[in-house]
């Protein structure tokens, strides 16, 4: 991958040029899945873990992970996708991907709370970063990135429209029994330990994991926290 100056016509004089950074790539670089979201918390096989194996099943061979480093403010919802950190949620995303044997290629985040910008970040890490997205981001990611081809024309013509943009692949359907953040979050925070097994296909280890990181004086019931992790007997309590 390079950021190339090319020529375009100035727009205050079309008889004239002016140069301008675009993305470039070399057809022939293999190209790495690139999973982009805050992964509050990554859900596992039966929920973020179906864009890895979509990715492989379309022939990548390289896998990365990316989340943004910074949180938007936090709301009243005790629920609410910012009760694990930045940091966190990375450590969670490296321990479920052993969790369930998923190799990556990268495990990072981005200053970047937008597509373009974290594009932009991952650009100088990855060769050839392709953007995984479900069926509910096509439309929007659309604007900015092209449809993904293993002998991509337009990520080295430099007269084409569209050059300099990066590629993408939309899961068309994300099946039956989807695991949304959300639920898995309540699980957690209610401290409902088979339904966030059922609903994720994770080991016990990755429950222990996620509730320890719960921020608890926003979110959990100091309480049940103490009742899971003491050993004393709370039955006259």
């Amino acid at each position: 991958m390079a950021i190339i100056d090319i020529d375009v016509p100035d727009r205050n004089d079309p008889s004239k040029t002016v140069k301008l950074k675009r993305y470039g790539v070399e057809k022939d670089i293999e190209p790495t899945a690139v999973l982009f979201g805050k992964y509050s918390p990554f859900t596992g096989p039966k929920g973020h873990g179906r864009m890895v194996e979509f990715a492989k099943k379309n022939g990548f061979k390289k896998i990365a992970v990316v989340s943004p480093s910074r949180d938007k403010i936090k709301s009243n919802d005790k629920y609410d996708a910012n009760i694990f950190s930045p940091e966190d949620r990375l450590d969670i995303v490296k321990k479920a991907s052993k969790d369930f044997g998923m190799k990556t290629d990268g495990i990072f985040s981005v200053k970047a709370t937008n597509p373009l910008g974290m594009f932009r970040e991952i650009s100088a890490k990855i060769d050839r970063p392709v953007i995984i997205v479900g069926p509910d981001r096509e439309k929007d990611f659309a604007k900015f990135f092209i449809p993904f081809a293993k002998d991509n024309e337009t990520i080295t013509d430099t007269k084409d429209k569209a050059f300099g943009k990066g590629e993408m692949m939309a899961i068309k359907s994300r099946g039956d029994g989807e695991t949304s953040g959300t639920k898995v979050r309540k699980a957690l925070v209610d401290g409902d330990k088979e339904e966030f097994l059922k609903l994720t296909g994770y080991k016990p280890d990755m429950w222990k994991l996620m509730r320890s990181k719960l921020k608890l004086t926003e979110s959990v019931s100091y309480l049940k926290y103490i009742k899971e992790n003491c050993k004393w007997n709370f039955k006259n309590y």
